[in-house]
């Protein structure tokens, strides 16, 4: 059972849950549901259990850097979608980027895919980023979710192809195989020309 990402302050330093959400432990409950085990019935014990991972939180607990200052880059943002994409432009940005256009294109990438997840953390930047094999225009950061996406003529195809990585990791795709680009997706769902139908 994967859990909702746990939410933040908009500084990102104050947790402001534990990441399950009613339906996370629901989900959770129903998924643990066992009527008996040697003839005993384990509601309250499931109940308990529901209780102490709501108390514990799924996933990374928050004490490690990179949960404190979102990879380096802070919290700080311009704008939230109605599908939960977070957008920030960073200082230098020439033509920055709507949250209503760059929505469009994460509900797209979800269509496209198949997959659904709140939307990511995105900052739009002037220049390439640090990446895994050098300089990239586009890099997704799995925990906590962060896309990075450079200005340029492309951006529109980074975008797609980092909320590909995105979507696969909110799914529990193994992280090797997602950044090793081993998904249908990266071809059948980046490029503007299928999406628009010409090509």
């Amino acid at each position: 059972m994967r859990c909702a990402p746990a939410q933040y302050s908009d500084e990102g330093r104050e947790r402001l849950d534990r990441g399950l959400t009613p339906e996370c432990m629901v989900g959770l409950a129903s998924s643990l549901h066992v009527n008996s085990i040697m003839g005993v019935r384990m509601d309250r014990f499931l109940a308990l259990v529901v209780v102490c991972l709501a108390a514990a939180g799924c996933g990374a607990d928050g004490d490690n850097a990179s949960l404190k200052d979102n990879h380096g880059f802070g919290w700080h943002f311009e704008a939230q979608g109605a599908n939960g994409v977070i957008l920030r432009n960073a200082p230098g940005v020439v033509a920055p980027v709507t949250v209503a256009v760059l929505a469009d294109i994460y509900d797209q990438t979800q269509a496209c895919t198949g997959l659904n997840a709140p939307g990511p953390f995105v900052i739009v930047v002037a220049e390439a980023v640090d990446g895994p094999g050098g300089n990239t225009i586009g890099r997704t950061y799995y925990q906590p979710p962060l896309v990075l996406i450079t200005e340029g003529w492309s951006w529109i195809d980074t975008a797609r192809h980092e909320f590909v990585h995105y979507l696969l990791d909110q799914a529990g795709f193994p992280r090797e195989l997602n950044s090793a680009h081993h998904s249908p997706f990266f071809t059948d769902c980046v490029h503007s020309f299928p999406l628009l139908g010409l090509g």
